[in-house]
């Protein structure tokens, strides 16, 4: 009797063990077949936009404070290979972004790649925050609530003040205030067609800074449903 509880416990345990391991296997399997998938788009969609180079402007300063809420964006291709393509405009019709997306659901994971004149930025969701590239190199992360580091920083350089209810918020950096970006409204639709509506001393070369918060915010946060 004591042998045969002996082997049953040590049959179940073993089963167990067995299946733990196969779940892992499972998942890390599934983790590297995104992981793969994901560069491969990320390469199939900087191509993609190649197309858009010769038509954008330079980006600047001034051409941020301009920058449009609206897209002209495509849905491209069928079934599980469909993509949106499109392109971010001046409120003056002035194209400085062309961009493409691609969400996977059965991974959970999103993947934007955006081109200006000059550079290729994308933004890859990793768990709860957004991995940042520039140019094939990390440049940061920016999480759900917009607070964007840069790459190996343990303080983050830019944050976001909202209070819900509010059409506009406050991008803070050094307890300043360096912008006021607008938010949509309770249908996820905005009132105006301006991203930014005030800078405050914003100096050059923190384009790309406030160009991945733009992004996020009129592209990524209108497909993740939040």
């Amino acid at each position: 009797m004591i042998l045969f509880r002996f082997l049953l416990i040590s049959t179940i345990v073993f089963s167990a063990i067995i299946f733990i391991i196969y779940q892992l296997g499972q998942f890390l399997m599934g983790s590297q077949s995104a992981k793969r998938k994901i560069e491969k788009d990320s390469d199939d969609l900087k191509a993609v936009l190649n197309e858009f180079v010769d038509g954008l402007v330079d980006l600047d300063i001034e051409e941020l404070k301009i920058m449009s809420v609206n897209t002209v964006d495509k849905l491209v291709g069928k079934g599980l290979s469909t993509y949106n393509k499109g392109v971010i405009s001046t409120i003056y019709q002035e194209p400085i972004v062309a961009y493409a997306m691609r969400v996977y659901e059965k991974w959970d994971k999103m993947l934007l790649v955006a081109r200006t004149k000059d550079d290729i930025f994308s933004i890859q969701s990793e768990g709860e925050k957004f991995k940042v590239f520039k140019n094939h190199q990390a440049f940061g992360t920016i999480e759900d609530d917009y607070t964007f580091y840069y790459a190996g920083a343990a303080v983050p350089e830019v944050s976001m003040n909202h209070i819900n209810g509010q059409r506009v918020s406050k991008l803070i950096k050094d307890n300043k205030e360096i912008a006021h970006i607008n938010m949509r409204d309770e249908s996820l639709k905005f009132d105006t067609d301006r991203i930014f509506s005030l800078f405050h001393d914003v100096k050059p070369g923190y384009e790309d800074t406030l160009l991945v918060i733009a992004l996020f915010h009129i592209l990524v946060k209108s497909k993740i449903g939040k």
